[in-house]
């Protein structure tokens, strides 16, 4: 087989496990979505998350070291995982905590700081969480980044991650071209991380971020744009960090074979 043929039919299989991937996500919270009886619809939940991570895991590493490349990085436990994790909580925190202080400040009023924690929020924030970071991020932005477009594995990741919110619209949430963009803002977020300090720190920042947009008291209602702003000022300072940590890469290359 000519090697330009080789080289697009690995473009092809990406996003054919992708689509693989998103089906799995979507029949997984399929088989929860109507049940009433909580302690096991909780059940499900937890089982469909082990089984996505574990199925996605084989898969993953099947496929990439078939073609050659890296499967997904998972740190195993230690302090680098912890660090990651934390990284992971500062950026949710960073924001969704910003405007909120604002408006405790404007108002005096702390009921814009309190959260209401329900283990079913938590539960289906995990489950979004890691079915979205696992399939966009681990999948297939690694697979561009691997092939030195990065950039470009950005951009559709992004966009495929938040036009598949469209459907959304089918659970009841209210979708609007401004919403698709605020998702889509999201995706470049998450895979800025991703690309600047890795997985694990994807996954936590996108089900801390998911939780407390559903955990607290009063909702975000007049903050939005503030909050988009600091996703575009985040996205912002993550690109060009993650621009000179791949020059000061190439640098020293560079004084390697100058050796």
């Amino acid at each position: 087989m000519p090697l330009k043929n080789v080289k697009l039919s690995q473009y092809f299989s990406i996003f054919g496990i992708t689509v693989l991937f998103m089906f799995l996500s979507g029949i997984l919270m399929f088989f929860t979505f109507d049940l009433e009886e909580n302690s096991i619809k909780l059940s499900i939940q937890i089982f469909s998350i082990g089984l996505y991570v574990v199925v996605t895991y084989y898969i993953s590493n099947y496929y990439f070291k078939k073609i050659n490349l890296n499967p997904p990085k998972l740190i195993g436990i230690n302090f680098s995982l912890f660090i990651t994790i934390l990284i992971g909580i500062l950026f949710a925190l960073l924001i969704q905590f910003p405007y909120r202080i604002y408006a405790t400040i404007r108002t005096g009023d702390f009921v814009y700081l309190l959260l209401a924690f329900k283990i079913e929020n938590f539960i289906e924030a995990l489950g979004a969480g890691i079915f979205e970071e696992i399939t966009f991020r681990g999948t297939l932005l690694n697979f561009f980044n691997q092939k030195n477009k990065k950039y470009l594995g950005l951009i559709i990741s992004s966009l495929i991650f938040g036009l598949i919110h469209i459907g959304n619209a089918l659970v009841g949430v209210e979708v609007s071209f401004i919403y698709v963009v605020y998702i889509i803002l999201y995706g470049f977020l998450f895979g800025l991380i991703y690309l600047n300090f890795g997985l694990i720190a994807s996954i936590t920042a996108h089900v801390v971020g998911n939780f407390l947009i559903g955990g607290f008291i009063k909702p975000n209602r007049t903050g939005f744009y503030y909050t988009l702003a600091i996703i575009i000022i985040l996205c912002v300072w993550l690109f060009f960090r993650d621009k000179r940590k791949q020059c000061n890469k190439n640098t020293k290359t560079n004084n390697v074979y100058n050796l």
